[in-house]
């Protein structure tokens, strides 16, 4: 009697099943870090490194935007401090201390 080959691996009892690469079945894990790293990561490191070097070319007589809104020119800059101290007004003089962290932009004649 001849048995066909398909009955004799339905019969089989899993014997047959290899089992998984340990590399492929972490591939698509590889995969998602490696995107997370370039959308994520990477763009944050240029936007702070921007952002420091906005900041170490701070000047006296730059017109700059703090994050709250303030307009103002630079009277001068504490670095050891990590402020700055901002004339917000030209008539009376007014000025007011900021945080290196809360300058946004600087404000040039391009804008």
């Amino acid at each position: 009697m001849v048995v066909p080959p398909w009955l004799l691996l339905a019969q089989d009892g899993g014997g047959g099943a290899a089992a998984p690469n340990p590399l492929l079945t972490m591939l698509p894990l590889l995969a998602m870090g490696l995107l997370a790293y370039f959308l994520f990561i990477v763009p944050q490191r240029t936007k702070q490194k921007q952002f420091q070097t906005m900041i170490d070319n701070l000047k006296e007589n730059d017109r700059i935007v703090t994050t709250g809104g303030l307009h103002g020119v630079i009277t001068s800059v504490q670095r050891d401090a990590g402020r700055l101290t901002l004339r917000v007004d030209d008539t009376t003089g007014a000025k007011v201390r900021v945080s290196l962290w809360a300058v946004d932009s600087i404000v040039t004649d391009d804008k």
